[in-house]
C-alpha cells in the first residue's frame, strides 16, 4: 500500500503568507488615507478661514432697549469656501444658544478681509436668553461635498447699551 502524503512546501506557505498580509495593508490603507486626507483638509480649511468677533469698532454689543445682540464678525485674508457663521451667545444665568447662519441668496458671509455685523433679536433665540453676557463665533467651511462646523472662537464680552 503506498501513501500518498500530500503538503504544501514551506515556500509556497511563506508566499501565501506574504501575500495575505499585502492583501490585508492595501485594505487597511485604502480606507485610512481618505480619513486622513479629509481629517487635513477639514482642519486646514478651518484654520484658514480665521473667523472672529471685532470688538474694537463697537459694533459688537447687547442693547437691553431693542433686547437685540449685535455681533461685528471678520474674516482673515484667505479665501476658504465658507458656507455660513456660527454665533453662540451666551446669558448671565450659564444659559447659551447657537444661531447658525448660512449663505442664501440674500445673505452674507463675510469675504476675505471683510467684517459685517449681524443683529439678532433677542426673539430670534427661541428661548428668551437673560441678560446675555458674551459672543464666541465660527465658521461653518465646505471641504469637497461635505460640511463642517469649525471650533468656536474663544468668549468674547458684550458690551451693554
Amino acid at each position: 500500500m503506498k501513501k500518498n502524503k500530500k503538503a504544501v512546501s514551506a515556500l509556497i506557505a511563506t508566499v501565501m503568507l506574504i501575500l495575505v498580509t499585502m492583501a490585508a495593508v492595501v485594505l487597511v490603507w485604502q480606507m485610512v488615507i481618505p480619513l486622513i486626507k479629509t481629517s487635513i483638509e477639514k482642519s486646514n480649511a478651518c484654520r484658514d478661514a480665521m473667523i472672529m468677533v471685532n470688538t474694537e469698532a463697537g459694533f459688537t454689543y447687547y442693547d437691553d432697549a431693542t433686547k437685540t445682540t449685535s455681533v461685528m464678525v471678520g474674516r482673515g485674508e484667505k479665501d476658504v469656501n465658507i458656507v455660513g457663521i456660527q454665533i453662540k451667545i451666551l446669558g448671565g444665568g450659564g444659559s447659551s444658544k447657537v444661531f447658525t447662519r448660512t449663505v442664501e441668496k440674500n445673505d452674507t458671509i463675510p469675504g476675505p478681509n471683510e467684517e459685517i455685523t449681524y443683529a439678532i433679536p433677542k426673539d430670534a433665540t427661541e428661548t428668551a436668553l437673560e441678560d446675555p453676557i458674551s459672543v464666541a463665533v465660527g465658521a461653518v467651511v465646505k471641504v469637497g461635498k461635505s460640511e463642517y462646523a469649525c471650533p468656536l472662537t474663544p468668549e468674547v464680552a458684550l458690551r451693554k447699551l
